[in-house]
């Protein structure tokens, strides 16, 4: 016959404590955490204990040294894996700000052609409302660029 899952610490028989707070619980849910579980990290966890003990004892038991050579080819896959996917993501996140600083860069480069075409120069007053006039879309900045006076611009754009 199964042994009963007790449904909480409470329903304990009187005159029995649990040596753990959350003991009542089941086993399931030690192993559950907020992505699905930590069960894929176990033999990480083991293998960092082990050698912890190494370093502190000296030296193990053979069954812990071959336990170590068993889950050190996973532990250095997933070590790999983890790598390489670093690498990956810092690979997106240079590309991404590439592309937003080239982006930005074009704009500037539009906005400063059309004031060089507008004016004949980008004096110091100009040069110095390209960023704000920059944080506007195409479709608001454009028209402002080639409508607006410099005296306009310079009084709309002057923080």
């Amino acid at each position: 016959m199964a042994t009963p899952i007790l449904s909480s610490q409470n329903s304990l028989p009187e005159g029995v404590n649990l040596l753990e707070r959350n003991a009542w619980k089941l086993a399931r849910s030690v192993l559950r955490g907020e992505r699905g579980g930590n069960v894929p990290a176990l033999p990480d966890n083991l293998i960092a204990m082990l050698e912890q003990s190494k370093q502190e004892a000296g030296k193990l038991e053979p069954e812990d040294e071959q336990l170590i050579m068993k889950l050190s080819p996973i532990y250095q896959q997933r070590l790999e894996e983890a790598t390489q996917k670093g690498i990956e993501q810092g690979l997106e996140q240079g590309l991404e700000q590439g592309l937003q600083q080239g982006k930005e860069s074009e704009r500037r480069g539009m906005i400063e052609s059309i004031i060089l075409t507008r004016f004949g120069q980008i004096d110091a007053q100009l040069n110095e409302i390209i960023p704000e006039i920059s944080k506007l879309p195409i479709s608001e900045l454009t028209p402002l660029l080639l409508l607006l006076s410099r005296e306009e611009l310079l009084a709309r754009f002057r923080t």
